[in-house]
């Protein structure tokens, strides 16, 4: 189960989750993700997205949350999970899936899936280049 308690601050505070039905992929350092902590809220979006650590290696994690649709598993996840073995450098590394969770917000229970990715602090490259002007020869170097 997964419990999120935001309290009078709003400020989300942790997370626990306990026996695990995993999804088709299992990490072999699933252990790190069994008692995880919020931290904050990185995205709202269709699939919130939250700053998670690892008491077990002080490591930060992105978890993206998705909602159940009409009691079935949402499409979106079961898109992004097929990406799960594609493995680059420049891209965001899934560490651990699940297909179904019990998550409590505000006292509220939902069924979710989850995805627990590397998280990347510094943006994602859309906003980053978005800020910066490109002449041709940056361009020719990066694309």
């Amino acid at each position: 189960m997964v419990t999120i308690d935001k309290g009078e601050s709003s400020k989300i505070s942790s997370i626990s989750i306990g026996s695990i039905d995993y999804g088709t992929h299992v990490d072999k350092k699933d252990d790190l993700f069994t008692d995880l902590v919020i931290l904050k809220k990185l995205n709202q979006g269709n699939s919130p997205i939250y700053l998670t650590i690892s008491p077990l290696n002080h490591q930060h994690y992105a978890m993206k949350v998705f909602t159940f649709q009409n009691g079935q598993i949402n499409p979106s996840y079961q898109s992004e999970i097929r990406a799960s073995e594609l493995v680059h450098e420049h891209v965001i590394k899934m560490h651990h899936f699940e297909q179904k969770r019990d998550f409590i917000v505000d006292k509220e229970t939902q069924k979710v899936s989850i995805i627990m990715m590397e998280y990347a602090p510094f943006d994602d490259f859309s906003k980053s280049i978005a800020r910066v002007k490109f002449d041709d020869k940056m361009i020719r170097t990066y694309f």
